[in-house]
């Protein structure tokens, strides 16, 4: 797809994580405010407490809620 890109952030990655998966070690709420561009599309998926802080920043940066999807993971076991 032209103009798609993607990160993959892992807050606590596994020791054995595939070392060819690219990803960023962390919390996706410490860089996302800094990388903000208005007429992208966004897609989250994961915890509910994420997915509603980054849209929360998400929207008070000026990006519409058309451009913003998400879907969130919450554990069978709580």
């Amino acid at each position: 797809m032209e103009n798609f890109e993607y990160k993959i952030f892992l807050s606590n990655p596994a020791k054995d994580t595939d070392k060819r998966i690219i990803y960023t070690s962390g919390r996706v709420t410490q860089v996302v405010g800094d990388n903000i561009k208005k007429d992208a599309h966004y897609y989250l998926c994961g915890n509910p407490y994420m997915i509603d802080e980054i849209r929360s920043l998400l929207l008070k940066a000026g990006v519409t809620e058309d451009r913003i999807s998400s879907e969130k993971f919450i554990s069978p076991v709580e």
